[in-house]
């Protein structure tokens, strides 16, 4: 028998009928083998043996992995993806059969190889877990994408390797893109259609990522210009999703909102739709409770706990509680008695 493969390997007979060849190692995509019987090659009966020759193919290279994951919801608008492949490609294969299918545009986009410096900054950026082996590839969309869209890269059929064998059919992957870079201003509220409660927290909440630094800058004025700043975070980070302002704040009262001129998500985008430029108090709550958390109360005496009432109907009605020391009688006397 002859063996034409790029990969070595070692043949042995495994008993009278089988021969077996072993390769080296796992075989990568692109590879095309080649076993011919030998010419005077006869069975015991002096018969040819058919077929003399033998081929296949490991296929054209596939993705294994890819960074993003397959999946993911949240890929930017100009997006680099990290393919990792089973087998070499070739750029030209790559720029004519693979592309992006986006939910509302007719016609599929075209991608961009990264190479170069760019390619080496990407690569360098990920973490150690989600740094890809040789061979992979970076590609790119050649436009943008729109915000909160249905993303499909398409790792098309007629791919090839530098040996010449294709993909046979489209690999997909799907995506979502972010959502537009929005803020919205939250708080407690006693419905839906009151104001803000004047003894709760008013946050900004972000859509994406805002760098800390810039989050820091936000404020909260008053109508007498008192300027607020935001709560500083218990754990730093370089980036939050929301900054909060600490209560409590004036009741009914109108408070604006002063946001940084460079305010940008972690993708550089500025802000879809501007939040309400004020933020309105409402009146303080109507309230009953005692004054502090916990109190002395003095023995022997006629000791009262103080309590505090605010916009409750005019005559509120209350209940006293006593307690005393008085002897138990009936059966708990006779139990007392028992174990005393």
């Amino acid at each position: 028998r002859d063996v034409a493969c790029a990969v070595p390997g070692t043949a042995r007979w495994v008993d009278a009928r089988t021969w077996a060849y072993d390769f080296e190692r796992d075989l990568p995509a692109g590879t095309r083998c080649t076993f011919a019987l030998r010419a005077d090659l006869k069975s015991r009966a002096g018969a040819a043996v058919t077929p003399a020759r033998f081929a296949f193919s490991t296929g054209g290279p596939a993705v294994t992995a890819a960074v993003p994951g397959d999946g993911s919801d949240r890929i930017d608008a100009q997006q680099v993806f990290v393919l990792q492949l089973d087998g070499e490609a070739t750029p030209e294969s790559m720029l004519a059969r693979a592309g992006f299918e986006v939910a509302g545009l007719s016609e599929r986009v075209g991608v961009r190889l990264i190479d170069g410096p760019e390619r080496e900054a990407v690569v360098a950026g990920l973490p150690y877990w989600m740094k890809p082996t040789p061979p992979f590839v970076l590609l790119a969309a050649r436009q943008t994408f729109p915000d909160a869209a249905t993303v499909r890269l398409m790792w098309g059929a007629g791919i090839t390797s530098p040996s010449g064998i294709a993909t046979a059919a489209d690999q997909v992957l799907s995506y979502q893109t972010r959502p537009r870079f929005t803020a919205e201003v939250t708080c407690e509220r006693e419905n839906a259609k009151a104001d803000c409660t004047p003894l709760t927290p008013i946050a900004l909440r972000f859509s994406a990522p805002v760098a800390s630094e810039t989050a820091r800058q936000v404020r909260l004025v008053g109508d007498d210009g008192t300027s607020r700043d935001p709560i500083a975070a218990d754990t730093p980070s370089d980036f939050v999703s929301a900054v909060e302002f600490a209560p409590p704040f004036p009741a009914s009262t109108t408070l604006r909102l002063v946001l940084p001129a460079d305010l940008r998500d972690d993708a550089g985008r500025a802000l879809a739709d501007t939040p309400p430029a004020t933020v309105q108090t409402a009146p303080y709550p109507p309230l009953a409770k005692f004054a502090a958390r916990f109190g002395l109360l003095e023995a022997e005496a006629d000791p009262a706990l103080p309590v505090t009432i605010r916009n409750l109907e005019p005559e509120v009605r209350g209940q006293e509680v006593r307690a005393t020391r008085e002897r138990p009688a009936g059966w708990a006397a006779t139990v007392r008695d028992l174990y005393a």
